[in-house]
């Protein structure tokens, strides 16, 4: 079956008469966690009957807007007296120890109807006991969480897992990673596995629904007439936001309109969490007050998810800088609301962005990115086709339908086969 078929909205919502569970260590307000949300979200929607199994529940910060359960998607507390670390200490081996009984409780304590996948995340010992000790087909959810964020570029990095892991992710009936930039960190890692699919993770969901505000509430001296360039990303020296200062001061003196070059404004704007991110952003304020049209700049450190959305839909050109970001959230949510995006032939964006189909694609140069900012800026009929080409290539690529499609094919390869079998053992009982 070709997973980029996408079924009917008919076929979709029909409901079906199986279980799926979700194996997951604690549920908050990571990253991790919104993502497992998706795949539970969107397979509820698909007619499944969705248990998300889990150790723990963070009641203080599960209760947001973005990371809503649907009413029939159960979650049941299993080995929640495992503590997650020892007075800071064991937190590797107690996580390994409560994905060991995460799959045991499921195989010990067995649900009312046998789910036809169990999707896990979990240590991958969990993976190697459920494909010993039963039946199920397990889809193993790897989310390279010690690759966050890092500083490197990610061409050459891999992973070296012990002998065990090599072995026991060979059981997955299928691997999911949840970015083009892992699959290849994946092969690497893994080389005798299966083939690993890509789910990126939404952004069309949650608080994104709602309708922006007035932009004047973010930034209140901004004219109305302003020409917005939006640079979005952490404030980290991978961001490369000296790339677009540079940039735009080489389109500020290259162009020979005193109009634009008075309403061209750039907005940088990114959440400062950590140590690390502060100390950028003090260091890189500093270097903007010495720039001449410093005036024309705005950099926020705090961007709530409806002051994103807002400073997108208000952007006539969304910039995208990173050379080794693994994550296309901010181009995503650019390109669900049709905006034209200029970004480096790097990273993410060079597997996301078809180049002058679904955005531009420059090398990391300032005069180069600062030419294709004032083309398409200028250009109304450059901005349109871009912005209507990156949204067509949204929805049908990365929307929570075309996510709910890919995983309701991506189970049905699996499931569609035990359903002759099951239906054959019944023949021959009645017989």
């Amino acid at each position: 079956m070709d997973f980029n078929v996408y079924r009917s909205d008919s076929d979709l919502n029909v409901p079906k008469n199986h279980d799926i569970i979700i194996l997951h260590d604690r549920i908050a307000r990571r990253r991790e966690d919104r993502y497992i949300v998706n795949f539970a979200q969107c397979l509820e929607t698909s007619g499944y009957q969705v248990t998300v199994v889990t150790s723990e529940v963070d009641e203080k910060n599960n209760c947001l807007d973005d990371i809503k359960l649907a009413g029939n998607i159960k979650i049941e507390k299993r080995v929640w007296w495992i503590p997650r670390h020892i007075f800071g200490f064991l937190k590797s081996t107690l996580t390994t120890y409560r994905g060991l009984c995460l799959a045991l409780s499921l195989i010990l304590k067995r649900p009312s109807s046998k789910p036809c996948v169990v999707l896990m995340d979990v240590d991958l010992i969990a993976l190697f006991a459920l494909k010993m000790l039963s039946r199920h087909k397990v889809f193993y959810i790897e989310q390279f969480r010690s690759l966050r964020n890092p500083e490197a570029c990610y061409d050459h990095a891999r992973l070296i897992p012990n002998l065990f892991e090599a072995r026991w992710v060979k059981l997955a009936d299928e691997v999911i990673v949840e970015s083009p930039a892992f699959v290849d960190i994946f092969k690497r890692s893994f080389p005798t596995a299966v083939e690993p699919k890509v789910m990126i993770p939404l952004v069309d969901y949650g608080l994104w629904i709602e309708p922006g505000i007035n932009i004047n509430r973010i930034i209140p001296d901004l004219s109305d007439k302003s020409v917005l360039f939006v640079a979005l990303g952490k404030f980290r020296r991978n961001s490369n936001f000296k790339l677009v200062l540079d940039a735009f001061e080489d389109m500020m003196r290259m162009s020979d309109d005193a109009y634009f070059k008075q309403r061209a404004h750039l907005i940088i704007a990114g959440n400062c969490r950590v140590v690390d991110e502060r100390k950028y952003y003090q260091m890189f304020v500093e270097r903007l007050k010495r720039r001449w049209f410093a005036a024309q700049v705005t950099v926020l450190r705090q961007i709530p998810t409806i002051h994103t959305k807002t400073l997108l839909i208000e952007a006539s050109v969304v910039l995208h800088t990173s050379r080794n970001d693994i994550c296309s959230d901010y181009l995503l949510e650019a390109m669900s609301l049709g905006k034209p995006i200029v970004a480096l032939n790097k990273g993410i964006a060079s597997k996301i962005l078809e180049n002058r189909i679904t955005g531009v694609l420059v090398e990391p140069q300032p005069h180069l990115l600062a030419a294709a900012m004032m083309k398409v800026a200028s250009s109304p009929h450059i901005k349109n086709f871009l912005g209507e080409m990156a949204k067509d290539a949204f929805n049908h690529r990365y929307s929570f339908d075309s996510f709910a499609r890919r995983i309701f094919n991506l189970i049905q390869r699996h499931v569609q086969p035990l359903e002759k079998i099951m239906a054959r053992d019944v023949t021959e009982g009645k017989r």
